[in-house]
């Protein structure tokens, strides 16, 4: 079974010379002038590659889309050998349209040709038909004709007829066992691209901190308390963080603001690169205030105290059941809150806050000291991924 009918050129011309027939010249919609050659004219679509799709035309078919940015209009242009026809697709009230290629309204194919359309959303599609079975793909994106493409492998088999669409970007599968026809795209999905890095704090060339603010993103004013006690850093992150009381004595732990590191850049004057990012000899951002709620407290236990940003933890044997082995903690969650004006932020964006004027909060959890005191080293932060600033 032959299928020379289904070939079709998708091309990414924007300007075509044709010899037009009578009858697509009375309904081309579009500017034409005189050309330089008896009997020929010069036909300009405008069909920038950024705002356009391109689709096979055969003897019979069609496009089916979505008018982008609210528009009513979706003007297309088919060129069909020497001939070509223009015409402007009426959108419907929920903004979609769709074409019907075929002899009655002058736009079939039979040789094969194209059709560009202007001013479709993504997720348009096409339908060709043959063997007495129609088959869809998705439209393709004039500005992606240039990427990496794949045509499908052949198996050769008697029962499967594979035909590629000349100069164009699909194969017509059938299988006359089954009698289906299906359509295989060759241009293959792009990876997206990663996303740029957040501004802030990057190591020079010289190993020292700089500012970028090129080819980042600011992030969303949001931040993070990190905690301090002994020689033991907790990095500013939300989760709540276990710590364990002393097994004699008080413990005294270090409350510290900082951005959550979507991204923000130091408006200080000097600039401070490292201004409010946790990175090594970083300055923390400023807190107006600082408050704490403790919940699940034992009776007659005072728990922990807040003075400015130093939380003392209290040694008592009432946070365990001493009767219990292995010993069972009684935790008491903290509930610590920081509150900042963001006038006083030399970042940008500035520090948001909630309707309660607090910038952070954090939970910690107290703990029975262990059998053998051990400080959490693992809870100790490590340091920061360098990003060398791109020049």
């Amino acid at each position: 079974m032959q299928a020379s009918n289904l070939h079709a050129a998708i091309g990414s011309r924007r300007s075509i010379a044709w010899r037009f027939a009578p009858a697509a010249c009375a309904s081309l919609l579009l500017a034409a002038s005189a050309g330089s050659q008896e009997g020929r004219v010069s036909v300009v679509f405008d069909c920038p590659p950024d705002d356009c799709h391109v689709a096979p035309v055969t003897s019979s078919g069609g496009f089916v889309g979505q008018v982008a940015n609210g528009g009513s209009t979706a003007p297309y242009f088919v060129t069909c050998g020497a001939s070509g026809i223009g015409r402007e697709a009426e959108a419907d009230s929920r903004g979609g349209v769709s074409v019907l290629f075929s002899e009655d309204n002058g736009f079939s194919c039979p040789e094969g040709g194209q059709v560009e359309i202007k001013g479709l959303a993504s997720g348009g599609w096409y339908w060709l038909v043959d063997y007495g079975r129609a088959s869809a793909a998705p439209l393709v994106a004039k500005d992606t004709i240039g990427n990496f493409s794949v045509k499908p492998w052949d198996p050769g088999s008697l029962d499967i007829d594979m035909v590629p669409v000349e100069h164009g970007h699909a194969t017509l599968v059938y299988d006359a066992v089954g009698g289906s026809l299906g359509l295989l795209p060759h241009i293959l999905p792009q990876p997206k691209a990663p996303p740029p890095p957040p501004c802030g704090p990057v190591r020079d060339e010289d190993d020292e901190w700089v500012q970028n603010s090129t080819d980042c993103v600011l992030g969303d004013g949001g931040t993070a308390i990190a905690l301090r006690y002994h020689n033991v850093y907790v990095r500013p992150r939300a989760r709540a963080v276990t710590l364990r009381r002393p097994g004699s004595g008080e413990l005294t732990v270090v409350l510290s603001l900082w951005g959550n590191g979507s991204g923000h850049i130091s408006t200080a004057t000097p600039v401070n690169p490292s201004f409010g990012h946790y990175v090594p000899e970083a300055t923390a951002l400023q807190a107006s205030s600082w408050s704490m709620e403790v919940v699940g407290r034992p009776s007659g236990v005072a728990a922990a105290t807040l003075s400015g940003r130093t939380l003392t933890i209290a040694a008592d044997d009432r946070f365990c059941d001493p009767t219990a082995t292995p010993v069972v903690n009684v935790p008491v969650t903290l509930e610590i809150a920081a509150a900042a004006s963001p006038a006083a932020i030399p970042v940008a964006p500035p520090i948001e806050v909630d309707d309660d004027s607090v910038a952070a909060t954090r939970q910690i959890l107290i703990a029975c000291a262990p059998a053998t005191a051990n400080r959490g080293a693992e809870l100790a932060a490590e340091p920061p991924e360098r990003r060398t600033r791109r020049r």
